[in-house]
């Protein structure tokens, strides 16, 4: 569901990226109302989105401890340190792709 969500918030940033960038292109003012309202709705669905990704690291690490635990009686330890998403390469990875097909402030 993690997923699904990061997914939504994603599209729905790109598709207030098209609009602000097409209302501009027809001559509306890049600094007006309107515009900035698409500009700071397309940054929530990117930090939303962020957010989803961030969180689907934590839960899979979590999973993977539970698992563990189950199959090999490993002690389990619920406490995932909330740095452990940002020493994973795909998680920059993603983080990069996401921030520029849906780029925050522009």
């Amino acid at each position: 569901q993690y997923r699904l969500f990061a997914a939504c918030f994603g599209m729905m940033g790109a598709l207030f990226a098209m609009a602000q960038h097409e209302m501009v292109v027809q001559g509306y003012d890049p600094y007006g109302g309107l515009v900035t309202t698409l500009k700071a709705a397309c940054t929530a669905c990117t930090a939303m989105c962020l957010l989803r990704i961030y969180r689907i690291y934590m839960l899979v690490e979590l999973f993977g401890r539970v698992v563990r635990h189950i199959t090999n009686l490993h002690p389990l330890d619920v406490q995932v340190p909330v740095a452990l998403p940002l020493s994973i390469r795909s998680f920059w990875l993603e983080v990069i792709v996401v921030g520029t097909h849906v780029p925050p402030f522009l």
